[in-house]
């Protein structure tokens, strides 16, 4: 067994991730997936979904109602994995604590992490991540025309499959999610940027 080998082995056995060995070694994904597969190790899993797949089945509260408008706003389905349902929220950090609460209602509060990611711009500020796979969930919001490119601009959301008396959660959710106040001359106007939402 070489030295990288015996490294790799050792953090594999201290409960380590894959990327958390790269990054502590210093190495390729390449060549840590190639000692892994040799030493016919498991390394722990980055991502462990123990969703509530059934959290969005019905909406009945208004925590429901208001993470729905939060998700229409903000959230995202990713095209490649849209067999399997993978969902994100991407947030400037110091909102994080809204990704918390998402998490717990959707049991899974170790889905969320704290990142620095500059891809694609010049400074960008920490953000907290919310991300999760459920299949389930992706056939439940297609009731409400969500899924892959949910916005386009005939995105239109089916009010008659939502209880009236959680309508102001919902339109808390999605002014949060992509709402401000502009203040010109003393005077405050509420925005809510994106697509043109029937």
């Amino acid at each position: 067994m070489t030295e990288f080998q015996e490294q790799v082995k050792k953090l594999v056995e201290e409960g380590k991730t894959h990327s958390e060995i790269c990054k502590i070694l210093n190495k390729a994904k390449s060549s840590v997936s190639s000692a892994i597969k040799s030493l016919g190790l498991t390394p722990k899993k980055a991502f462990i979904n123990t969703v509530d797949e059934n959290y969005l089945s019905v909406i009945d509260t208004d925590s429901k109602a208001y993470f729905l408008g939060f998700f229409i706003a903000d959230g995202s389905v990713a095209d490649k994995n849209r067999n399997h349902g993978r969902f994100s929220f991407n947030i400037q950090a110091e909102d994080g604590y809204i990704l918390e609460y998402f998490a717990n209602q959707l049991k899974c509060p170790s889905c969320v992490k704290h990142i620095e990611y500059q891809n694609g711009a010049a400074h960008r500020k920490p953000q907290s991540r919310l991300r999760w796979t459920s299949k389930k969930m992706l056939s439940d919001l297609s009731i409400y025309n969500l899924g892959p490119r949910k916005t386009d601009l005939d995105f239109e959301l089916p009010l008659n499959k939502i209880p009236e008396k959680f309508y102001g959660a919902l339109i808390r959710g999605f002014i949060d999610g992509d709402g401000s106040f502009e203040q010109h001359d003393g005077i405050f106007n509420p925005v809510i940027s994106g697509p043109n939402y029937k």
